[in-house]
């Protein structure tokens, strides 16, 4: 913990509390995931709050700082549906009730924000049975990717085969069938581009920083 923090939670010790029970919280699930030999990798202060469920055979992989929030009503839920499936989320991602369905493949980029959507890169089932029972058949499949920093709006939907650029906000409700470019809100069903967004860089700091020794670099590792 850095001076910082520690002055952050002296100031709000109620906020701090719940901090460090999300904290421990993410380490139940951790310690869970591991007791039932799941495919889950959890990156460093992982937190949890409310019901969150991982099942299927496939692998789940959480960045560092990532952050859980479920209700009864609206719980999260990272399924996957084969056992080569791959669900990923990079740091710093919030998830806010959302409910995923894996078959192939689902990237959501670091710093974004997911709320109670719909997230599936599969149709699940055929759209023509072929007298069969339409449980019986299986839909076709394609990798979803949702860049960094994205807001997915509470009642979306973000269908198979579709990738959402950086900065994007998908709007309440909205139902994404195809790609949406960076800095862009969408909205409507289907999604259509409502707002192209004017985001200003960052402010580059002017003072001169020395660069450090080689030899005291050391290297970052993925999610353990």
């Amino acid at each position: 913990m850095n001076v910082s923090t520690l002055f952050k939670a002296i100031r709000n010790p109620l906020a701090a509390l719940i901090v460090l029970r999300m904290l421990l919280t993410g380490q139940y699930y951790r310690f869970l995931f591991r007791l039932r030999r799941q495919r889950v990798l959890i990156g460093k202060n992982f937190r949890v709050r409310g019901p969150f469920d991982v099942q299927g055979p496939g692998l789940v992989i959480f960045g560092d700082d990532c952050t859980v929030i479920g209700s009864r009503l609206c719980p999260v839920t990272p399924f996957t549906h084969s056992a080569s499936a791959v669900l990923v989320f990079g740091n710093r991602v919030v998830l806010n009730g959302t409910r995923f369905g894996c078959q192939q493949r689902i990237d959501v980029g670091e710093g974004s924000l997911l709320a109670d959507a719909r997230i599936m890169d599969t149709d699940f089932h055929d759209l023509a049975p072929q007298n069969r029972p339409r449980w019986s058949t299986t839909g076709t499949a394609r990798p979803v990717s949702i860049g960094p920093n994205v807001w997915v709006c509470a009642g979306s939907m973000v269908l198979k085969g579709v990738s959402i650029g950086a900065n994007s906000v998908v709007g309440a409700g909205t139902v994404v069938s195809r790609d949406v470019p960076a800095d862009a809100v969408v909205a409507g069903n289907p999604g259509r581009i409502v707002k192209r967004l004017a985001l200003r860089p960052p402010k580059r700091r002017t003072r001169a920083v020395c660069p450090a020794p080689t030899e005291h670099l050391t290297e970052v590792g993925g999610p353990s």
